[in-house]
């Protein structure tokens, strides 16, 4: 019975997690840093907006398409990965993070539609490092960062072999 109520417990700390990470990326303060990169360097150009079907005119609400850089794309996944550390049985905090894929321009046809898959396999890779204590302790240390994003490549290479890298955004971690 107790095993049954932690495992609701951390259910809920998930789901609310992800709604509290959700509203807040999607609130018009925050700001997309990926845009604002792509911005940066051309104020004349709308950056490009992303969605289900781009038409090339800047259409869409700004997730879930590739966008261009120099020969490459970067795909902004539509959410946040929300991430629960466990301690003792407990959830003990969550991290949010924030990914994009970099692909060439040639590699980058059908992303979209590999959404869900690549989000599985993303997850899986996280939940795997929260459970090795990759989120526990010192989360920002170059040695943990890099193994963090080495695993999420492993990762998002099981779905889509041509994806070069895995981007973080945004890392955060919420303690309980």
């Amino acid at each position: 019975m107790k095993n049954i109520i932690s495992a609701v417990i951390m259910i809920v700390f998930v789901v609310g997690g992800a709604v509290a990470a959700d509203f807040l990326k999607s609130s018009p303060s925050s700001g997309h840093a990926s845009q604002a990169a792509s911005s940066a360097n051309d104020s004349h150009h709308k950056p490009e907006k992303k969605g289900k079907k781009s038409s090339g005119h800047g259409e869409g609400d700004g997730h879930g398409e590739p966008k261009s850089k120099g020969g490459k794309y970067y795909y902004d996944f539509s959410r946040q990965f929300v991430v629960p550390v466990m301690e003792k049985g407990k959830v003990s905090a969550l991290v949010i993070m924030d990914l994009n894929l970099e692909l060439d321009q040639s590699d980058a046809d059908g992303v979209y539609m590999l959404e869900p898959k690549l989000r599985d396999a993303l997850m899986r890779g996280l939940l795997s490092l929260s459970n090795q204590g990759a989120f526990s302790g010192q989360m920002t240390s170059p040695e943990k960062y890099e193994v963090v994003q080495k695993e999420l490549l492993k990762a998002a290479r099981t779905v889509k072999d041509e994806v070069q890298n895995v981007l973080i955004l945004d890392i955060a971690r919420q303690d309980q």
